[in-house]
């Protein structure tokens, strides 16, 4: 185990010190913190103003799951070089039966010494090892480097604080009636929590009891897998590739189960005289043959019915697996998520896509841009990112995206304490201390704080789409004890563009 791993791999490839106090951020909510950071009392599930407000000097790093996987995987191939068999919970966690290392090595400490060397003579990361029945009581036991006997897990997790449940609403009830231990969850009768706390609650009473178990998946290795197939003649229609189609999938279904393995990124590549065309699909949960031959069919038909479809016939269909795991590996998830509202709503979706075409069903992904409406754009529903996708990529002055943006800014007044109209003039400079802010068909409301403005100035080297203005930030009083944060637009007149957390 390496603790905070998602905070230690964002500052390895970020410029602070790797000791600085530092959090990740996902949606303006920390899911990382650094130990020097947490010494500060910032905390996992704080909005990021609080987290700020308790940490002044916090590093704020963007939450980068790829990035997390990528670094990790040095320190899986130092724990395998040991040790077969060896399934990743999450970048930072991973775990292994160790019933065979221990009898191979002599001991539970004789392993952990000889992975910590391993890993130490292979990468630079501190980790963690624990032993102990069930992979949540050996997380625990990573973290204080632990050996917890058979039979003994309840009573090694009875004192433990119940933030280790890593459910931030389930959390603060439970805080809230006084449960403040893992023990003190375990005393309870079990038909009261799951009167009480939901399914949540059932889930933190199996943890705290040591009775849910998660099974432990090896990783698959890495294996090329691919179904390659000839067209002759060369298919210029969907219609001459029908049959094609549902033969390529067969034969890649076989193939992926017949090691044991499920597909959950498929690459579809196609090869004309001279030309190469090709798209990668994400599953939900995995394809199978239906799906594949689905998704196949709409690439195919989108390639030669599009304005820009290819100068000659498809010669060559290939199918490639580029993301595979265990066939296995399909099971109740380490929280107890099953996840099965989910997977029949992408059915469903998948269902109205294929009755409307491909390009029919978009959903909202995140996207590289300075202004909030420029950080979200419509992809078709399971497209993979293209390549040279610029989401990631640096945008210095990017406005933080606020909570809510607004679909269309709305127009609203800003007046200083005479009722005068506040403006920005040509140089950027405001003209008085805004003091009250009028709503289309709403009570005017008082202006507590602002900050700003800061002037925007885009593509000043193209006449027609060069965009130029200026931000500013307010924080109004709606009602007595509630207060807002709202992010202004100013071009010749103020808009409204969406509010903070």
């Amino acid at each position: 185990m390496c603790p905070d791993w998602p905070v230690v791999a964002a500052l390895s490839e970020s410029d602070s010190a790797a000791a600085a106090p530092a959090a990740v951020m996902k949606g303006h909510r920390v899911v990382g913190v650094s130990v020097s950071a947490r010494s500060q009392g910032v905390q996992v599930g704080m909005r990021q103003r609080d987290a700020q407000a308790a940490c002044p000097e916090l590093v704020l790093l963007e939450h980068d799951p790829g990035r997390d996987t990528r670094l990790f995987e040095p320190i899986i191939a130092a724990v395998e070089d040991l040790i077969a068999g060896v399934a990743v919970i999450r970048p930072g966690l991973a775990v292994f039966a160790a019933s065979s290392p221990v009898r191979y090595f002599g001991s539970e400490d004789a392993v952990a010494e000889r992975l910590l060397d391993n890993i130490a003579a292979m990468t630079d990361v501190e980790a963690f090892v624990g032993f102990a029945e069930g992979i949540f009581a050996a997380a625990i036991a990573a973290i204080r480097q632990a050996t917890v006997p058979p039979g003994q897990t309840r009573a090694f997790l009875a004192d433990r604080d119940i933030a280790v449940l890593g459910m931030p609403q389930l959390i603060s009830v439970l805080r809230r009636c006084g449960i403040h231990t893992l023990g003190a969850i375990a005393t309870l009768p079990e038909q009261a929590v799951v009167t009480r706390f939901g399914a949540e609650g059932v889930v933190a009473y199996r943890l705290a009891t040591a009775a849910q178990e998660t099974q432990i998946v090896a990783r698959a290795p890495e294996t090329v897998l691919e179904v390659r197939m000839e067209l002759d003649p060369p298919a210029d229609r969907i219609q001459y590739a029908t049959a094609a189609i549902h033969t390529a999938a067969e034969r890649f279904h076989n193939q992926v189960h017949g090691r044991g393995l499920v597909c959950t990124v498929l690459r579809i590549d196609a090869t004309t005289t001279g030309e190469q065309l090709s798209r990668a699909w994400r599953a939900d949960d995995v394809f199978n043959q239906g799906q594949v031959a689905t998704r196949l069919r709409w690439q195919l038909e989108a390639w030669l019915t599009s304005s820009t479809r290819p100068t000659a016939g498809i010669s060559v269909l290939a199918l490639l697996a580029e993301q595979v795991a265990p066939a296995s590996s399909r099971q109740l998830g380490l929280w107890g998520d099953t996840g099965d509202k989910h997977t029949r709503a992408a059915a469903a979706i998948d269902r109205v896509q294929d009755l409307l075409g491909i390009a029919a069903v978009t959903t909202a992904a995140p996207a590289g841009g300075r202004l909030p409406w420029d950080q979200t754009r419509h992809v078709v529903w399971r497209d993979e990112p293209a390549a040279g996708d610029r989401t990631g990529a640096p945008w210095p002055d990017r406005v933080p995206a606020p909570i809510q943006t607004f679909l269309s800014p709305i127009p609203v007044a800003l007046r200083d304490c005479d009722g005068a109209e506040v403006q920005i003039s040509s140089r950027h400079l405001i003209s008085a201390a805004p003091s009250i802010l009028h709503r289309p068909n709403m009570p005017e409301v008082s202006i507590i704080g602002w900050a700003g403005p800061w002037a925007m100035y885009e593509n000043w080297w193209e006449p027609t789409e060069n965009r130029h203005g200026a931000w500013a930030q307010i924080v109004v009083t709606d009602s007595p004890g509630v207060e807002s944060a709202l992010l202004l637009f100013y071009d010749r007149r103020w808009w409204l563009v969406g509010c903070y957390d």
